[in-house]
């Protein structure tokens, strides 16, 4: 603010999470509240978790936000593979078909009215051999690493 600089650097501490390398510190902000922060390497990358309450309130919070932060782990194969996305997928429709019949031949996880407005219909419209229709699908989270 107006010129000053925080020198953060000199201010952060080395430590590790679980087996990870990591680094805290803690910044005032604008002497109404406190900032910890906490970096995480893993993988190549840096996480960032932060914790914010007022000057007041900081020193009661801190153990949380610590406790936060030390929780920081890999994820077992069990929980990795737990993990889903909804993507949106295009599906040709059959003639006649409606959209409650689309819904459940392609297991859409959008309701009838989410993919009637999602391609411009009503939910009471049929629908054309071959019309591509966008649905959403749940699938398993393939990590690009």
């Amino acid at each position: 603010k107006n010129g000053e600089r925080t020198d953060i650097v000199s201010r952060t501490s080395r430590t590790t999470i679980g087996d990870l390398p990591a680094a805290r510190t803690e910044l005032s902000v604008e002497g109404k509240a406190m900032l910890d922060l906490t970096w995480i390497a893993h993988g190549g990358l840096i996480y960032q978790i932060g914790g914010l309450a007022t000057t007041k309130q900081f020193d009661a919070m801190k153990p949380v936000f610590e406790k936060v932060a030390s929780s920081f782990r890999l994820l077992t194969q069990s929980e990795r593979a737990g993990i889903t996305e909804t993507r949106i997928r295009l599906v040709a429709g059959r003639d006649g078909e409606s959209i409650e019949d689309l819904r459940q031949r392609t297991g859409s996880a959008w309701s009838n009215e989410e993919i009637a407005v999602a391609n411009g219909l009503s939910v009471s419209d049929r629908i054309r051999q071959g019309q591509l229709l966008k649905i959403a699908k749940t699938e398993t989270y393939i990590s690009n690493k």
